[in-house]
């Protein structure tokens, strides 16, 4: 039955069992399908970028109360992206979700990676939140110049960064 093995054929035994493994480990890596999996993840940040906008844009026509901005961070027809909130909806005959247009959608989206490309590094800071809104205004004020219109670039960019601000500080 059992055998005392001397310690050399112990340490084979534990090599081929560790190579056996990683080959297991890469066969099943192969079998995998990374594009699959890949576009998955990415439909899956838009998803949720999109539910984040549609917040923000809501946020902002509350705020701004202009029809012109509205227009260019709202949609009636849901896009593809929108999958998320459409999920969401309490009556999916009866609306009541907020649809962002892609322009905002793809300001937000710059605004939350920015945010933990330059905010994060400096949580350690005070007044993180003035810190936050004050780098990403001037960061961001040219991709929100198609999502606001000229009379509230200004206004909708500074409300924009501290509502995204705000969001991922207190996550």
């Amino acid at each position: 039955m059992f055998t005392e093995m001397d310690e050399g054929e112990d340490e084979d035994e534990a090599t081929d069992v560790s190579e056996l493994l990683e080959h297991l480990h890469d066969d099943m890596i192969d079998a995998i399908d990374r594009p699959f999996i890949d576009d998955t993840i990415n439909l899956v940040e838009k998803y949720k970028v999109a539910y984040l906008s549609g917040y923000v844009a809501r946020r902002l026509g509350a705020h701004l109360k202009c029809e012109c901005c509205a227009r260019r961070q709202t949609t009636t027809n849901p896009l593809p992206n929108h999958l998320y909130i459409q999920l969401r909806e309490w009556d999916s005959s009866n609306r009541c979700l907020t649809y962002p247009t892609v322009a905002l959608s793809n300001t937000v989206e710059e605004a939350c990676n920015f945010f933990f490309r330059a905010v994060t590094p400096q949580l350690h800071r005070k007044a993180l939140g003035k810190f936050a809104v004050d780098i990403m205004s001037l960061e961001l004020s040219m991709s929100a110049a198609g999502v606001f219109c000229d009379n509230h670039v200004r206004d909708g960019m500074n409300f924009l960064a501290k509502g995204i601000s705000r969001i991922l500080i207190h996550r």
